[in-house]
């Protein structure tokens, strides 16, 4: 299993998990709602990467690519976790990750970028 490069993110933005449900509405107008598991699931990882110098970037490009794009999954360093004390409250220390799209770039100079990824959490 891949691990994502050790890079420290200037930002994160996490959805947590949520416990599958469906809703069913009468012609009345009364909700009816199943719970249709036990585990929560869905949940989602936003990380920002600001003011990259290009060779910092590339590791992200690469690990995108080796991954093959959005198919394989990975775990992610200590790293992306800092300055989050309560993680593992809300992401075990094992938590499977994979791409939801490519890495978004923004060139803030010449030989420096801003990169943002999306992470789908895996069950």
């Amino acid at each position: 299993m891949s691990q994502f490069p050790p890079l420290k993110p200037s930002g994160r933005s996490f959805v947590p998990a949520s416990v599958p449900v469906s809703s069913f509405a009468s012609v009345s107008g009364k909700e009816t709602r199943v719970i249709l598991g036990d585990t929560a699931t869905g949940h989602s990882l936003t990380m920002a990467f600001n003011n990259l110098l290009e060779p910092k970037a590339r590791q992200i490009f690469d690990h995108y690519r080796g991954q093959a794009g959005t198919a394989l999954s990975f775990t992610l360093p200590s790293d992306a976790y800092v300055g989050w004390q309560e993680y593992l409250q809300e992401v075990p220390e094992d938590q499977e990750w994979r791409y939801a799209g490519p890495p978004e770039v923004e060139w803030a100079a010449p030989y420096i970028m801003n990169v943002s990824i999306n992470l789908v959490g895996l069950s």
